[in-house]
């Protein structure tokens, strides 16, 4: 794990190899999953990136930083209602995070909070 950490931003692909060897080992270690994603979306597999982040929420599904990370990777593509509904979710689980409520203001959303957004 802590290869991977150390190679994620200058060799997102050896990162990739370190993280897959310890999901290999223990698929359900997310920090292993989350950091496997990120290595995905730094070498630009941004589909196998999302299905990642899936994966990371079909164990923790309270998982913010993945709905985070999905709102982004849908609003680069262009999917805006995708993108706004991850961030909102994002939100759920995490209402102190800010940047997941401007990211969906960015997103087209004009409100405070995201739509349906409720901190009780």
């Amino acid at each position: 794990m802590l290869l991977g950490l150390v190679t994620e931003e200058t060799a997102p692909a050896e990162a990739e190899g370190w993280y897959t060897r310890v999901v290999a080992t223990r698929p359900q270690n997310l920090g292993a999953r989350l950091g496997l994603a990120r290595a995905r979306v730094r070498r630009g597999d941004r589909e196998a990136a999302i299905a990642e982040y899936y994966a990371v929420l079909a164990i923790a599904p309270d998982n913010a930083d993945a709905y985070r990370a999905l709102g982004d990777l849908y609003r680069d593509q262009g999917n805006e209602p995708a993108a706004r509904a991850h961030y909102e979710m994002a939100v759920r689980f995490q209402p102190g995070m800010a940047d997941a409520i401007a990211r969906a203001q960015g997103a087209g959303r004009s409100a405070a909070a995201p739509a349906g957004f409720d901190a009780r």
